[in-house]
């Protein structure tokens, strides 16, 4: 599937608060995957922990709700976010699927930019 490029200055991604960490799947003999209880899901490149941050999305002004967008980044700890604050992602890229007969998006960033993590 390829990965397609974000222009994130042309969306409002903001911080719900709520990270966690990815979970890793087994695939089966059958082709189904199953959640291994415990571990998180690695960088295949980098070998780095992969997170999740779920973000809402700011981008259109008539909608009724927001949406909110999971967008997983790689990094050896737990990323820090301010609640309610505008995330500014590196490299964010959308991948498209299938899934129960329906398109889906998948997001991913290769990091967060440095102002976006919270002071110690």
């Amino acid at each position: 599937m390829r990965n397609l490029p974000i222009d994130s200055t042309q969306i409002s991604l903001i911080s719900s608060g709520k990270v966690m960490a990815k979970p890793e799947y087994a695939v089966l003999s059958d082709g189904s995957r199953k959640r291994v209880p415990g571990a998180q899901a690695k960088d295949l490149a980098t070998g780095m922990p992969l997170w999740v941050l779920d973000c809402f999305v700011d981008d259109d002004e008539d909608e009724g709700r927001a949406e909110v967008v999971g967008v997983t980044v790689s990094c050896y700890e737990r990323p820090e976010v301010s609640k309610f604050r505008p995330v500014e992602f590196v490299g964010l890229t959308a991948t498209g699927y299938v899934r129960d007969g329906r398109v889906a998006f998948s997001f991913r960033a290769a990091g967060l930019a440095l102002t976006q993590v919270k002071a110690a």
